[in-house]
């Protein structure tokens, strides 16, 4: 009788099937094994057949870059992935581009635009709480233009204690006369006064103007008369109008007034009716025209209206 090598037995046991957990009758019980056939028992290693994918929609790349519009541009399953945010912008319309872009919302808009805006008053790195300074664009950034370091006020036509205001009192003050600044434009005027009953001749005016660093008053039309004499009020106010005739007619003559001392003529439509009257050499704003301009005697006292040039 034939052995089997122990070894083989071994692995011929390790090789047995115990078919008895298979459904329907087994090997032992003497009916026909069932054919199972081909089976799909899923799994790619199965070899099975999943049917056709799920319907997906085509996707048809942009040949422009992924913009902020929550849609797959690009076709690579990422929405607005590689849109460019961060970049300076300008939202506010001011012209400079002191905001931020972003992607929100499906759309690029530009934030961080401040309400700040450009030409508007500020104040500045001197952070004396007064906004003498105006936001300005330097190099595509909005910054406050304000280099006002305070110190005392001086009468120089200068706002040296930076609050928005020229020469005010005291600093233009001599003596008895006190001092008023009004500003139109680019010049200042001082509105000069004395104690009741007192005052200045035309050349003593003169004089006070020039200590301070301005001029007597050149006004150049109806408008600029007007309004200095509302800011000035009711009185009489030397201005720098004059002749150098010294006879009537002369000064009857309104081709002979000039301004003091630039020499410019002095506008005919800025006299008062039937002035000047050949009374004087020297012309001041009269209160009994309302104003308008008079000539005097030099020597009369009156009190006097200064201008100057502001001085950056």
């Amino acid at each position: 009788m034939a052995r089997w090598p122990l070894a083989l037995v071994v692995a011929a046991q390790a090789c047995a099937v115990d078919a008895s957990g298979l459904p329907g009758p087994g090997p032992d019980a003497g009916g026909p094994t069932e054919d199972l056939g081909a089976r799909d028992l899923g799994g790619e290693d199965a070899g099975g057949d999943l049917g056709p994918p799920p319907d997906m929609p085509d996707c048809v790349p942009s040949p422009s870059p992924e913009i902020c519009n929550g849609i797959d541009d690009d076709c690579d399953r990422g929405i607005d992935e590689e849109v460019t945010v961060n970049e300076p912008c300008d939202g506010d319309g001011d012209g400079c581009l002191d905001g931020r872009t972003a992607c929100l919302d499906d759309d690029t808009r530009c934030l961080e635009d401040g309400p700040e805006r450009a030409g508007d008053s500020c104040d500045g790195p001197d952070a004396d709480a007064v906004p003498e300074g105006t936001w300005a664009c330097e190099d595509e950034v909005l910054r406050c233009a304000d280099d006002c370091l305070w110190m005392p006020e001086f009468c120089n036509r200068r706002d040296e204690d930076c609050d928005g205001i020229i020469d005010e009192a005291p600093a233009c003050n001599e003596g008895a006369d006190t001092c008023r600044p009004v500003r139109r434009g680019d010049s200042i005027y001082l509105i000069c006064t004395e104690p009741p009953g007192g005052g200045d001749s035309w050349g003593e005016a003169r004089s006070e103007c020039a200590r301070r660093g301005y001029a007597l008053a050149q006004v150049d039309d109806a408008a600029e008369r007007d309004w200095l004499y509302t800011e000035a009020g009711t009185g009489e106010w030397w201005i720098g109008a004059r002749t150098d005739r010294g006879d009537m007619a002369g000064r009857q003559d309104k081709g002979t007034w000039t301004w003091r001392p630039s020499g410019a003529s002095v506008d005919p439509g800025l006299w008062a009716t039937d002035e000047p009257s050949g009374d004087g050499s020297c012309g001041h704003l009269a209160f009994g025209f309302g104003g308008q301009l008079n000539d005097i005697p030099c020597t009369a006292i009156f009190n006097y209206i200064c201008e100057g040039v502001i001085v950056p």
